[in-house]
């Protein structure tokens, strides 16, 4: 009850006292009513009752826990990178379930901005510590604007190849060896918490240089670090390789099917004498059924011949069968030349026009 009080009694509060007592009084059952004036003679006899109070509710003391709470904020903010109002509430709910007297809130958020102000400040002179300067001016060199050109490096690297073309490879390519060139392969960033790293690289990715170049030069620095070797460099390898897939798929390999297609066109006169010749000893070999079973082999040639010579037929198979993609069904051993049942004779060395 004497807590509740303090809340709204002030220092000479004697008329807000009387008020307070006539109402509080059936609720308190105190016998003389009049002891309360007595509050007011000590300003250590407040602040005993409010220990009082805390000791019997097993309430602890802020002073005892000020330390391992800024230990805790320290934390979180070095691992998250949450904003201030967010530290805050995560303060006020640690010490609740510590239970802890609270103290006035500008204390806690003097107690809070202290930590995140330094935590940031650890942050960057981390990342600051992890490049040379050599390439520390290369990375400030992006937010530059070259003579002649509208946008800053950094804005050229951000932006990939529109078109599907082999020029857009090679430009492609070029982006690629741009953001290798600055020399951050070595760089590990596995000293900050990963969060941080992928909050700096998103904000780096979104900003524009003339918003980088005016932050302070650790903070510039980071965000550029962070930008170029968690997401830049990784945007750039993956949007070539991607164009690369494209370009093969979509140039080089119709190039080779348009060649393929010429070369077709180009044996298709050929292929057609070659089936038709083949065709009319076919022909014949099907008209010889009709001529009765005492029909010899050899009038059976003989009349092929008439159509077309021996020579003329090699020469078809042979034109064939170089022609036939693989896989594809071959002639019967009994049909090649090792085989024939024709008079045995060489074939000739090349074939007749």
């Amino acid at each position: 009850m004497t807590a509740r009080l303090e809340r709204y009694v002030k220092p000479s509060p004697n008329r807000s006292r009387v008020a307070l007592r006539h109402s509080e009084e059936p609720e308190l059952k105190i016998a003389d009513p009049s002891c309360v004036k007595s509050y007011a003679r000590r300003d250590q006899t407040r602040l005993e009752h409010r220990w009082e109070t805390a000791r019997a509710d097993g309430w602890g003391d802020y002073a005892d826990f000020r330390e391992p709470l800024r230990v805790h904020v320290d934390r979180r903010s070095w691992t998250t990178g949450d904003g201030r109002n967010t530290l805050f509430d995560g303060a006020l709910a640690w010490l609740r379930q510590r239970r802890v007297l609270l103290p006035a809130m500008s204390t806690l958020e003097r107690l809070v901005g202290e930590v995140v102000t330094a935590a940031e400040t650890r942050l960057f002179d981390t990342l600051l510590g992890l490049v040379t300067a050599e390439q520390a001016r290369m990375l400030l060199a992006l937010l530059d604007v070259g003579e002649g050109e509208r946008v800053s490096a950094l804005e050229r690297l951000r932006k990939g190849q529109r078109h599907t073309t082999a020029k857009a490879l090679v430009a492609a390519l070029e982006r690629v060896a741009a953001v290798a060139g600055i020399g951050l392969g070595t760089v590990d960033l596995s000293v900050v918490p990963r969060r941080r790293v992928i909050e700096l690289a998103k904000y780096g990715r979104a900003a524009t240089a003339t918003t980088l170049r005016g932050k302070r030069y650790p903070k510039k620095l980071g965000i550029l670090l962070a930008t170029v070797v968690l997401w830049l460099k990784a945007k750039a390898t993956d949007d070539a390789l991607g164009l690369f897939d494209v370009v093969m798929t979509h140039e080089l390999l119709a190039r080779a099917q348009r060649r393929t297609d010429d070369e077709k066109i180009k044996r298709y006169p050929r292929l057609s004498k070659d089936a038709s010749r083949l065709a009319a000893a076919v022909g014949v070999l099907l008209e010889a059924r009709e001529w009765g079973e005492d029909v010899s082999l050899a009038v059976v040639w003989d009349a092929i011949e008439n159509v077309v010579s021996q020579a003329e037929l090699y020469a078809s198979v042979a034109n064939i069968n170089a022609v036939m993609p693989p896989g594809s069904t071959r002639p019967n051993a009994c049909t090649t030349p090792r085989h024939s049942p024709w008079p045995r004779s060489p074939p000739p060395a090349e074939s007749p026009p």
